[in-house]
């Protein structure tokens, strides 16, 4: 039985590894009265997790219907890939005009960590905070946090995110090549090597799901 002043939160990163796994799949429905058994809990902390599940775009909540797990399209990945770009662009362009010498040195220490875990299963986790790395430096928090919601709703297509690996050197290039950009302040090439890096991966995705 779960005991813990954060008991929604051990309870939503619970259901979000299962989804992130493909345990729970796109479409189940997630009742609280079977959540509250399972956890041993009431249903006030599963209603609290459902609702950050919801705002982690996981899952839908509808009146008199209860929540769900939320289903990936190719036109929802397009969507998304049309968004990441026009939001993560503009950080890359800002942060690689504002980047300090202690941001490329944590920067240096993300491609590397990013480049050494590629063929393992801690990829997609590594790959996040390089990216995340890269927008730090235009200190926009909100917008960083939407890249970073946007970027959890193609993670969740779990079966096949695993799949881009597959095209590993690609975007290891890219990697690199956005690094150098960046390390010379060439805010606008940065954005255009980022833009192909995002609009590559949701072409493959979209590709996955025909």
């Amino acid at each position: 039985m779960l005991r813990s002043n954060t008991t929604a939160d051990l309870i939503a990163d619970q259901l979000n590894a299962e989804i992130m796994r493909g345990d729970i799949r796109p479409g189940a429905p997630l009742r609280q009265e079977d959540l509250a058994t399972r956890f041993g809990v009431s249903r006030i902390p599963v209603r609290e997790a459902l609702r950050r599940l919801e705002r982690d775009g996981l899952v839908a909540v509808f009146p008199n219907r209860g929540a769900f797990v939320i289903e990936v399209t190719a036109q929802d990945i397009r969507e998304i890939t049309h968004m990441r770009i026009l939001v993560e662009c503009d950080l890359i362009e800002r942060a690689a005009s504002l980047h300090d010498q202690s941001d490329m040195e944590a920067l240096g220490e993300a491609l590397e960590l990013a480049e050494r875990t590629a063929a393992t299963p801690d990829w997609i986790r590594t790959d996040r905070a390089f990216h995340m790395q890269l927008y730090e430096p235009a200190a926009a928090p909100r917008q960083i946090r939407l890249a970073m919601s946007l970027r959890t709703e193609v993670e969740r297509c779990n079966a096949l995110y695993d799949q881009l690996p597959g095209a590993r050197d690609e975007w290891l290039t890219d990697h690199r090549q956005m690094f150098d950009a960046y390390a010379r302040r060439d805010a606008g090439h940065a954005a255009e090597l980022l833009r192909g890096h995002i609009q590559r991966a949701g072409d493959f995705l979209v590709r996955c799901l025909s």
